[in-house]
């Protein structure tokens, strides 16, 4: 779904999620508003606009949670709200909590394309 932050910020996140009161909010052709969580995976044609533009309209536009994967470097970054800003957490630590989604984490382990476990492997954690 295309962001339409401005009219000359417009963008087309690999994920984002909308809390249930911003849905209403949405338009059939676009979202008009800032999701509460953005993640963008880093490729080398987009790495310098999803860390430098994006993260700027993104932050001016009040995302809660701007998570940057980098699949190549498996140099991962997580950025969530504090204030006006968004700073970086989960420098370290092998689980990753969300704080813009109730009870989504991931194991940073999980983000290594070259690794990836299966989902059932995946779902046997998150339901314990």
């Amino acid at each position: 779904m295309a962001l339409r932050l401005t009219a000359r910020s417009v963008f087309l996140p690999d994920l984002a999620f909308f809390a249930n009161e911003q849905v209403p909010r949405l338009l059939d052709t676009h979202a008009p508003l800032a999701p509460a969580f953005v993640l963008e995976a880093l490729s080398p044609r987009t790495a310098d606009r999803d860390r430098g533009p994006k993260f700027a309209a993104y932050e001016e536009h009040g995302v809660n949670e701007y998570w940057v994967l980098d699949p190549d470097r498996l140099q991962h970054q997580f950025y969530r709200r504090d204030g006006e800003l968004l700073v970086e957490f989960a420098r370290t630590g092998e689980k990753i909590k969300s704080s813009a989604i109730r009870g989504f984490w991931v194991k940073r382990s999980w983000l290594n394309p070259e690794k990836l476990p299966s989902v059932r492997a995946c779902l046997a954690e998150i339901l314990r």
